[in-house]
């Protein structure tokens, strides 16, 4: 299972990985509960978080964070 914070990162994974099931949460404090239900839904699976990188100069990068917090909460 591949989780992407939005929808052109998910169509752009999907076509890379065309095997796994790749998810779109469409909003970085979405991902962490999408991949909730991802690990719910299938426990076994491997799940893969691709992470924007929202990278500003003096600003936290968002996308990577919510992404880290996201993998954490699932053993992704």
């Amino acid at each position: 299972v591949i989780l992407a914070e939005g929808y052109a990162t998910a169509l752009s994974v999907s076509l890379m990985r065309p095997d796994a099931l790749t998810v779109a949460a469409i909003d970085a404090g979405n991902l962490t509960p999408v991949a909730e239900v991802m690990r719910f839904k299938y426990p076994h699976a491997q799940i893969i978080i691709a992470a924007d990188n929202d990278h500003h100069d003096d600003e936290p990068n968002t996308g990577e964070l919510a992404a880290i917090k996201a993998a954490k909460a699932v053993s992704g």
